[in-house]
């Protein structure tokens, strides 16, 4: 048989690309080293080394001693006994520690409770001064405020809580709520003011809250920054949370302020408030308006319904409900 000069050359090209794709492997088989076990760092000996994490017996032997002032010192406060407390938190060991600052902490607080206001700032003043981290820095501010509180310094006292209320991520409706009450102390009602709308606004479901809106109404005259939205806001979280007594005076109080929507929404929450505390002619009468045209209109029927069941009107109840399951 004879062969083409074009298929001699396809057979070289094929072999040629057989021989370039077996090199690598051929390369492999002479080239691949040995295996050999992994090294590794010993493991060591004490459990306590190996977890990071104490055993129980090294708790007790490098930590309890230390730590033992504070932790009995922390119980003596508690217990009202700030003179004994005072005296464990002072153990010189203690300051040397991670937990020196809070120990500091606990000596100014031991020395407010007893009536040391003067030396208290002093200690609290220390620990700020250090600019530690953490909870303890929030904690010494409103430690100090409070001591300065307690010695006739209602400015000092803004200072400190203002220091402490630069916290963004541990505001509290008690850091907002102190500074007010200092703010007013020391004559700044414009301060004042915008520390209670905070607190008002913020923190409506605290007992704060109510604090602060009836310190609120006492400074109307600094003109303290409220707004619709923010009021029906405020409306909805009462509502969310079941204060259905504070959320109907809430949308009541909105009603005169609103139009539209805003409207619908004020008086048909007016409306479920009333069920919800069983007064339920007033809340059948409250959505009566809404039933044909509103943008809540199932949630108006609903409630008509339900009211007309607790009134004992079950045979337009029963008429309209069937009604309504027609219709939907």
């Amino acid at each position: 048989m004879i062969t083409s000069p074009r298929t001699c050359r396809r057979g070289v090209r094929l072999a040629v690309l057989l021989w370039i794709a077996c090199a690598p492997v051929r390369a492999l088989a002479q080239e691949a080293p040995q295996l050999v076990p992994t090294l590794h760092p010993a493991l060591p000996a004490n459990p306590s080394d190996l977890w990071l994490v104490p055993s129980e017996n090294d708790r007790a032997a490098r930590t309890l001693a230390t730590y033992e002032p504070l932790a009995l010192g922390v119980a003596r406060f508690q217990a009202g006994d700030y003179a004994a407390a005072l005296s464990l938190f002072a153990r010189p060991g203690l300051a040397a520690t991670p937990l020196g600052d809070y120990a500091s902490y606990y000596i100014g607080l031991s020395q407010l409770r007893q009536g040391q206001s003067t030396e208290a700032r002093r200690t609290f003043e220390r620990i700020i001064d250090k600019k530690p981290v953490g909870h303890v820095a929030l904690a010494a501010a409103m430690g100090a405020g409070e001591a300065a509180e307690a010695g006739a310094d209602p400015g000092a006292a803004v200072r400190f809580y203002e220091r402490a209320a630069d916290h963004k991520g541990a505001i509290t409706e008690d850091v907002l709520a102190r500074l007010g009450r200092a703010a007013l102390a020391a004559g700044d009602r414009r301060k004042a003011a915008d520390a209670f709308v905070r607190v008002y606004y913020e923190f409506p479901l605290s007992e704060a809250a109510t604090v602060a809106g009836a310190q609120l109404a006492g400074l109307q005259d600094q003109g303290p920054r409220t707004s619709v939205k923010l009021d029906l806001a405020r409306a909805q979280l009462l509502f969310g949370a079941r204060r259905y007594t504070d959320a109907r005076a809430a949308f009541v109080a909105l009603r005169g302020r609103t139009d539209g929507d805003d409207r619908e929404l004020a008086d048909l929450r007016v409306a479920v408030c009333e069920f919800q505390l069983k007064r339920y002619a007033a809340a059948r009468d409250g959505v009566t308006p809404y039933l044909e045209r509103a943008s809540r209109k199932a949630e108006a029927r609903f409630f008509h319904l339900s009211s007309l069941r607790e009134l004992g009107d079950h045979a337009q109840y029963v008429a309209l409900t069937q009604a309504l399951v027609a219709e939907f």
